[in-house]
């Protein structure tokens, strides 16, 4: 238990860097912040460090009921101030609120709500739910969101600009966002040393033929084989795979080529 190790143990432990203490020095806590506040909350009373690296809610940042506890990720203060400042750039002045039924929904939509309501937000209603609750209770929800005079779904699905990279943003009918893939090729440039170069692009926004596109560029297989899949005028070709394709040699030769998020 927590206490238990916070006392120590009583196991010597034979490392050449390592020498037996009488308690723990710190520790390395768990990710997640509903069991880090019961822990840091009993640790603390023992000015025993407690370190996170991904319990974010802003609860913990009070010294006075957390006085040794301590985070390498930013507190979900800033993140709350920054959703309050995406309403209000969109020009959403009466919304509502969602999130998950714990500490760490609980505490982060409260400080969002706040924050919200600085910027001249206001909120039509605020429901906690679990993915685990029961049907009635999520029916309840569901239904509240539809009876509801905020209806920032439907101004979502109608969300279509072009961003100054001339990148179209908008939402399908299933919510999802336009799909993009760069197709890169890692190559070697000197012993030691690798470059990411792009070689291709997969875009499900552009019409049917134009999708998939391969760049004038080289490209570098296992083994230092070569190939270019385009001629001096841009035209796609089909070029000729490496030999060591029809061997047993095939694994190493596409490890050196994977899709990358765009």
């Amino acid at each position: 238990c927590a206490i238990s190790l916070s006392n120590g143990q009583d196991v010597v432990i034979h490392e050449i860097n390592c020498t037996k203490a009488n308690t723990v020095q710190a520790i390395i806590d768990h990710s997640g912040s509903t069991p880090t506040i019961g822990f840091a909350r009993i640790t603390g009373r023992f000015h025993i460090p407690v370190i996170s690296h991904f319990a974010t809610c802003a609860c913990l940042s009070n010294r006075k009921e957390f006085p040794s506890f301590f985070r390498t990720i930013p507190s979900d203060y800033y993140q709350s101030r920054a959703l309050a400042q995406l309403v209000k750039h969109f020009g959403w002045t009466w919304v509502g609120a969602l999130s998950n039924d714990n500490d760490y929904g609980k505490n982060g939509i409260a400080t969002s709500i706040k924050a919200a309501q600085e910027e001249g937000v206001c909120i039509e209603y605020s429901e906690a739910f679990e993915s685990t609750g029961s049907k009635t209770s999520l029916t309840n929800i569901v239904d509240t969101i539809k009876t509801s005079t905020s209806k920032i779904l439907h101004y979502l699905q109608t969300v279509n600009f072009t961003m100054n990279g001339g990148e179209r943003l908008f939402f399908e009918s299933k919510g999802d966002s336009p799909a993009r893939y760069e197709l890169v090729n890692l190559q070697k440039v000197t012993k030691g040393t690798m470059e990411v170069a792009t070689i291709g692009y997969y875009d499900a926004t552009q019409p049917h033929g134009q999708k998939f596109t391969m760049n004038n560029v080289n490209i570098i297989w296992g083994g230092g084989q070569m190939t270019r899949h385009t001629n001096s005028k841009g035209q796609q070709l089909r070029a000729e795979l490496p030999v060591a394709l029809l061997t047993d040699s095939v694994f190493p030769l596409f490890t050196y080529i994977y899709w990358s998020a765009h």
